[in-house]
């Protein structure tokens, strides 16, 4: 467009071209997510599930593994290893608070497992009791992050086969 004087309807039209101005937030490849609204597609996603965190960030055009990456403290699948410390401490924040609230229920509901109860229980339900209490008091030892050790190494050797080049000649003298 030559430069000189325009009415307005070329003016806008030009304009227009030049800035997206229909569009409010984040422009098309804006990978600049605000940490705020990593924190809050992080917390949904925690809180009430993937589903609910991946429609959030559809909504705010963040793709499926970057809400991965959220969760776990991270701005992106590329820095895994290298999350970023505000989003980190939200992270776990939300978890302590989940958490938190499941321990008081756990504690309520041991409460109720009562002696008299387990002595006049059927077998089966004993078993299953103690199958889950069990479970709980493993998940209380494994604390996040200190010696997750796997109990079940397996090292399997191959037996080395010699090729019969390697073994010494022995020439016997045939007597007959």
């Amino acid at each position: 467009m030559p430069v000189g004087l325009v009415d307005d309807i070329d003016f806008e039209k030009e304009y227009a071209s030049i800035v997206d101005i229909q569009r409010p937030g984040r422009r098309n490849g804006d990978n600049n997510i605000p940490p705020a609204l990593r924190q809050v597609i992080a917390e949904e996603a925690i809180v009430n599930g993937n589903g609910s965190g991946k429609e959030l960030a559809e909504l705010f055009g963040v793709s499926k593994s970057s809400v991965s990456a959220y969760k776990n403290g991270a701005t992106s699948t590329d820095s895994y290893n290298l999350p970023d410390s505000k989003l980190k401490n939200h992270v776990n924040k939300v978890k302590d608070k989940i958490r938190g609230k499941a321990h008081s229920k756990l504690i309520m509901a041991l409460n109720e497992v009562t002696k008299d109860k387990l002595q006049t229980a059927k077998l089966r339900d004993i078993a299953a009791t103690a199958q889950a209490m069990s479970s709980i008091v493993r998940n209380m030892d494994d604390v996040e992050g200190e010696g997750k050790i796997n109990p079940n190494n397996f090292i399997i050797f191959a037996p080395y086969v010699k090729n019969e080049n390697e073994f010494k000649t022995v020439v016997i003298n045939e007597v007959g």
